[in-house]
C-alpha cells in the first residue's frame, strides 16, 4: 500500500483519471447519481494534491472526485467548454481510443473514502491536460464564487 503522505511514492493528484480498482470500490458505495456510473464514464479526481498527501486518515478521510460521462461527438456543445457553464464541464479527454468528448456535472461531484487511492492496486487511468486542469480548477470554483446574476440582469433588463 503505498504512502499517500509521501507524494513521490503515488501518482494520485488533482485532474487524475481515477484507476479501475478504485472506481469499482467507488460504485459500492452506491450514491444516488442521476444514472450509474458504466462502461467509459470516468471519474476526475477534484480533490488538492494537499489533502490528497494529508498524513492523516482521520483529519482528511475523503477524496473527491466528479464523474465524467462519455458523449457521442455530435453532442459537443461550446456553451459548455472553458468552464462558461458552472453546472456542466465539457472537455476532450485523452482516452486509449484517442482524444474523446466528456460531460461533468457538479451535481455528480461523489466524496469517497481516501482510503480507496491508498489501497488501489493500480495507479491512475489518466490525467486531464494542464489546460483542461486549469479550467476544471476555474469550473469547480466557479460553483460557490459566482454573482448572482440572473437577479442582477432581470433588474438591468427591466427598464427595457
Amino acid at each position: 500500500m503505498p504512502l499517500l503522505s509521501d507524494p513521490r511514492a503515488h501518482n494520485w493528484r488533482q485532474g487524475r483519471l481515477a484507476s479501475q480498482t478504485a472506481i469499482d470500490r467507488i460504485k459500492g458505495l452506491n450514491f444516488a447519481l442521476a444514472r450509474p456510473i458504466v462502461g467509459e464514464d470516468i471519474c476526475v479526481i477534484a480533490s488538492q494534491d494537499c489533502d490528497i498527501c494529508c498524513d492523516s486518515f482521520d483529519e482528511e478521510p475523503i477524496f473527491e472526485i466528479v464523474v465524467g460521462r462519455r458523449l457521442p461527438e455530435e453532442s459537443e456543445d461550446g456553451n459548455l467548454f472553458y468552464g462558461k457553464n458552472p453546472r456542466k464541464l465539457q472537455l476532450w479527454i485523452e482516452t486509449p481510443e484517442g482524444n474523446k468528448p466528456y460531460q461533468l456535472s457538479i451535481h455528480e461531484r461523489i466524496s469517497a473514502p481516501r482510503l480507496f487511492l491508498a489501497e488501489a492496486e493500480d495507479e491512475p487511468s489518466g490525467s486531464l491536460s494542464a489546460s483542461d486542469r486549469d479550467v476544471f480548477r476555474r469550473w469547480l470554483g466557479r460553483r460557490y464564487y459566482r454573482s448572482a446574476l440572473p437577479t442582477e440582469f432581470n433588474e438591468r433588463c427591466r427598464p427595457a
